[in-house]
């Protein structure tokens, strides 16, 4: 899994505690030890193109040494790359909801087929859950997530050359292989061995930042697609349109981030075993695990739901474009990943993980009440249209960040044997959910799913209230 010789064992370095002034290092001593994981780390770095200062001669202290430095972090450029992946999960899903009943129409099917079409991604990343664990843990983070972008590129072409097949089934297998290719196993493994336990919770904000834009950039890519095809479908006789320009687009920055992986990633050294008698055994995991599932379950299928009556509102309330209707989605969501950032960076560092899901869920429950249809109750359309984004701008902030901080808890209960199979089970819950929003929400009416909302946030607040004695971190 990793470059590193028979009998080496690599330890987590906190690159950014290294001083780089020489005379501060001077008088500082190292045992063999140190320098022996030291020299390991640079060989191992030395296998991959990487922007890091070596860390030949770093001084580490001892709890670094020994790989458990609650206070660990990532080097900054690692990091931000592997995020980015956290855009390509949602936003592909995202970039093919406002197109996706013309797409129907265009190979000749029911359009109510579509909540299936855009459901199939995240049933599949559930289904996929543990063979990408057991992917990660025999061969690497890296190579997982090129197989992930391999698989990607593959399902991305299929869904745009199925319009010029005129076939249902190739868009079908497109989104299956987008789900297989697009679990965040990878990233949950790499914050788990990169962060410590002081500084996971607000590295999990800023995973969900970015998952957050990838909500704003799908709808917001779609509405530049349908500007482009105007001159695309022509000049290509139909080839490049509305339906099949995502398809084709987002197979080029797979292949962009596939190089970017390639070249700027090493693989993270695994976790040390415990020594004898220090299992870190939390036998009670088993609930916090629950809890966990249930914390990305419920409102995964909130959010999904909520992308896909907030898209037929736009189209059949409002009677807007389909342009305007994945602007306005790209714009709540621009508003959520505004929201998550002075969350990560001010919030983040004051509560942990349980303040954080009773916070953000009942901030959900309260503004939960904005999205109920005014304009039907005597409210103008302008206004109400208002008061809803305004709504809907805090209750996906609080569904998304009540989750991320149940997503930073994930790995801290259970034992280190059992830290991969805990974030196989909340991925499961998490997509399946998604998977379950998107196919039911068709059968919402607005005020159905507003009402729906507020007794989903208002369960889970509960639920986190009661969870003291097992949510702590």
């Amino acid at each position: 899994m990793t470059d590193v010789e028979e009998g080496e064992q690599l330890q987590p370095l906190n690159l950014t505690s290294v001083s780089l002034d020489v005379n501060a290092n001077k008088n500082k001593k190292t045992t063999p030890e140190v320098d022996a994981n030291a020299a390991a780390h640079a060989r191992h770095t030395s296998k991959a193109f990487d922007f890091r200062m070596s860390s030949v001669g770093a001084v580490l202290t001892e709890e670094q040494e020994k790989g458990n430095d609650p206070n660990r972090v990532a080097p900054p450029l690692q990091f931000y790359t592997m995020m980015i992946f956290g855009l390509f999960i949602t936003g592909s899903f995202s970039i093919v909801i406002p197109s996706s009943k013309a797409y129907m129409v265009e190979v000749g099917v029911d359009p109510q087929l579509s909540g299936l079409v855009i459901g199939l991604l995240p049933f599949f990343t559930a289904i996929g859950a543990y063979p990408m664990m057991y992917l990660v843990q025999h061969v690497g983070i890296k190579n997982s997530l090129l197989i992930s972008m391999g698989l990607n590129i593959v399902g991305n072409l299929l869904y745009g050359f199925a319009g010029t097949a005129n076939s249902f089934a190739m868009i079908v297998i497109g989104r299956m292989l987008l789900g297989f290719g697009l679990l965040p196993t990878p990233l949950g493994a790499y914050l788990n061995r990169m962060f410590g336990a002081n500084t996971r919770s607000k590295a999990a904000l800023i995973m969900g930042m970015f998952t957050g834009f990838g909500f704003a950039v799908g709808p917001l890519a779609a509405y530049v697609l349908s500007v482009v095809s105007v001159y695309s479908s022509p000049a290509t006789n139909g080839a490049l349109t509305d339906v099949t320009l995502p398809g084709f687009v987002s197979a080029g920055f797979n292949v962009i981030y596939l190089v970017m992986v390639a070249l700027i990633i090493v693989e993270p050294p695994t976790a040390a075993a415990p020594k004898a008698g220090e299992s870190g055994e939390n036998k009670s995991y088993a609930i916090p695990s629950a809890i966990n599932c249930f914390m990305s379950f419920l409102p995964a299928v909130l959010v999904a739901a909520w992308e896909v009556t907030a898209t037929e509102l736009c189209l059949e309330a409002w009677s807007w474009s389909v342009e305007g209707a994945a602007l306005y989605l790209a714009g709540i969501n621009a508003g959520l990943g505004i929201l998550t950032i002075i969350i990560a960076y001010c919030l983040g560092p004051l509560l942990n993980d349980r303040h954080g899901m009773v916070s953000f869920f009942a901030l959900t429950c309260v503004f939960s009440l904005l999205l109920v249809p005014w304009w039907g109750h005597g409210a103008s359309t302008v206004s109400a249209i208002a008061v809803y984004s305004v709504g809907a701008i805090f209750v996906v902030t609080g569904l998304q960040n009540g989750k991320q901080f149940s997503w930073a808890n994930i790995t801290k209960p259970p034992p280190v044997s059992m830290k991969g199979h805990a974030f196989a089970w909340v991925m499961m819950a998490y997509f399946f959910g998604r998977g379950v929003g998107a196919f039911v929400a068709p059968f919402m009416t607005q005020e159905k799913f507003a009402w729906i909302s507020f007794g989903g946030s208002l369960l889970c607040t509960l639920v986190a209230t009661a969870s003291g004695k097992y949510i702590v971190g």
